[in-house]
């Protein structure tokens, strides 16, 4: 398996973004993978406030990432807030999780393996 397969399998287990992509490289870090997602636990979600994307987040806690999508902001990337209750709903209701956020972890994970 690939680290990108691992790190989408992991999202859709329902780890969050920046557990999923820290999680795919714990062994290479020999990190026990639970460690890892707990290490990574709070920032999902652009740290639970919409602001820097987890899955970026991920990448920066093994190496590094910038801007490749055009913003490392989660908002941003999503187009909404998702501090905001109304917002949240709409990228729930618009399905962004699973169709943005697997995207930005498959970038990150590209990226990092590419170093």
């Amino acid at each position: 398996m690939t680290k990108k397969q691992e790190a989408i399998q992991l999202f859709e287990e329902g780890f969050n973004c920046s557990q999923a992509v820290l999680g795919a490289f714990s062994k290479d870090l020999n990190l026990d993978q639970e460690m890892a997602l707990k290490i990574a636990t709070g920032f999902g979600g652009g740290s639970r406030n919409g602001e820097l994307c987890g899955a970026v987040a991920g990448a920066l806690m093994v190496l590094g990432l910038k801007e490749e999508q055009g913003s490392i902001v989660c908002k941003d990337l999503l187009g909404y807030d998702l501090s905001k209750p109304e917002e949240y709903q709409i990228l729930i209701e618009q399905g962004k999780f699973k169709t943005d956020c697997p995207k930005y972890i498959s970038c990150a994970i590209e990226l990092l393996e590419n170093l």
